[in-house]
Parts: structure tokens; C-alpha cells; sequence
């Protein structure tokens, strides 16, 4: 059954992007440190939190997309998820996969997370039930990563350089 706003993209297409991504980034962990002086956020998290975090976009957006397509999600949730995958994949964004390559997501898996633990703490129960059906990585991977968003540090940095990049918010 199709969901009230229809399937953003087909399960299939994302499970192979899923697996795009995943190959793409394997390696790249040598780059890291170049970045961390060009870019605030990155000086704020240790070396291997980026690591962590640009290993688990792949997951990640696989979430994001798999919420999007699934017809128990309210209608409220997916505007929302529609902005956070928007961010995701934009070009504009704190750190610009495309100027820095994988490290870019970091930021991007930040936000999503953000949106994640937000759903993982409200009330609605079948919402959190679906995250941990379509969630493909570790019960253990999820927390650090909630753990990493309630960072009150990072987490006031990356809300101040948004409200930069989008003054409404």
C-alpha cells in the first residue's frame, strides 16, 4: 500500500544507493585531518567521531529516505524529513561533500540525527517502532549517535552556523 504522499523513491533505489555510498566512502579516513582546521564543527568533535560519523551517512540517509516511503509516518514527520533530506543532498550546506569530499557529511548526518533523536523522544510509539525496523545499523551505532547529537557543544554550534544558513529557523 502507497502512503498519503506517495513513494518518494523506490525501496529497491535506495538499498542500492545505500550500497553506493557505503563503497564510495571506504578509505578516506586519511583526509580527516586536513579538514579539521578549515572547518569549526570538525575542530569540535575528536578524530574519530568524524570517522564515525562519515561512515554512518550511508545509514543514515537510508533511514531518511526509508521514513520517507513508509505509510505509517504522519505527514507532518515526512514535510520534515523532506527538509532534512534536502539538506542531506545539497551541495550547499556547512561542510560541501562536494568541495571536501565524504567528510562533508558529517554535518549532514548531525542534522538528521537531530531530527532522529527528536522522534525517538516524542510520543508518537509506531514512529519509533518504524525507525528501529528500517534502521540498518547497530543498536549501539543509533545511541552513539544520539549521544553524539545531545552533545550541548556541538549541538549549539551546528544550530547557530543553520540559523547562518537559514535565518527563519
Amino acid at each position: 500500500m502507497e502512503s498519503m504522499m506517495g513513494t518518494f523513491m523506490s525501496q529497491e533505489k535506495v538499498d542500492r544507493f545505500y550500497d553506493k555510498v557505503s563503497r564510495k566512502i571506504e578509505g578516506w579516513d586519511e583526509s580527516v585531518g586536513r579538514y579539521r582546521e578549515k572547518y569549526d564543527l570538525l575542530a569540535r568533535l575528536p578524530v574519530s567521531q568524524i570517522i564515525h560519523l562519515v561512515k554512518m551517512a550511508p545509514t543514515v540517509l537510508h533511514l531518511l529516505i526509508s521514513l520517507l516511503n513508509h505509510e505509517d509516518i504522519s505527514p507532518r514527520t515526512k514535510r520534515i524529513l523532506g527538509g532534512v533530506i534536502a539538506y542531506f543532498v545539497s551541495p550547499i550546506d556547512l561542510i560541501p561533500e562536494g568541495i571536501v569530499g565524504p567528510i562533508g557529511y558529517v554535518d549532514d548526518v548531525l542534522v538528521a540525527m537531530v531530527f532522529i533523536d527528536r522522534l525517538l523522544n516524542g510520543d508518537n510509539a509506531r514512529e519509533q517502532e518504524i525507525i528501529a525496523e528500517l534502521w540498518r545499523g547497530t543498536t549501539d551505532e543509533l545511541a552513539a549517535l544520539r549521544a553524539l547529537v545531545q552533545m550541548g557543544d556541538v549541538l549549539r554550534y551546528l544550530e547557530k552556523s543553520l540559523r547562518k544558513i537559514f535565518p527563519g529557523m
